[in-house]
């Protein structure tokens, strides 16, 4: 199996990681996947797999309709979720930071800028109704980087739509 240690690269990436909050009105937006009861066993051995150094804990998912309006229908299901702890967890940094290693790192599965501005581009997509203060504070940072470096953030955002 393809080792997935990303500490042994010069600049590892950043990934979104989710942390379990102590607030009880906290949400995450996200997208759901239904897997073929058939594929369910292979599918959750190679999340286990990639998702290592991570908690698996159970949570309710409510679906949204187009017009970001919730359904009435919830769904149970598993969701991997950081800690502090874990071995993967690179730590707190600021918006600056975390900006300068994305538009510098490469994971195993390629640039961390195109991890970014497709996650950026699919949280505007699946949620236009809704704003991620961080994400957007991070997004500022990488634009600010690109700039000082002449690059075309324009151009790249531009290859993914």
């Amino acid at each position: 199996m393809e080792c997935l240690d990303n500490k042994k690269l010069k600049f590892p990436g950043r990934v979104v990681s989710v942390f379990k909050s102590d607030e009880p009105n906290s949400f995450v937006h996200g997208v759901a996947f239904k897997i073929p009861k058939a594929d369910e066993e292979i599918v959750k051995q190679r999340l286990v797999e990639r998702e290592r150094g991570y908690d698996a804990i159970e949570t309710v998912f409510y679906p949204i309709d187009d017009s970001s309006c919730v359904k009435e229908d919830r769904i149970v299901l598993e969701i991997f979720v950081s800690n502090e702890s874990g071995s993967l967890y690179l730590g707190a940094a600021s918006e600056r930071d975390i900006a300068w290693q994305i538009y510098h790192s490469k994971g195993i599965n390629g640039s961390n800028l195109d991890y970014f501005l497709r996650l950026t581009h699919s949280y505007r997509q699946c949620f236009p109704s809704h704003s991620d203060l961080h994400l957007e504070q991070i997004e500022q940072e990488v634009c600010k980087i690109a700039a000082e470096k002449g690059d075309s953030l324009e151009q790249l955002i531009g290859q993914i739509q």
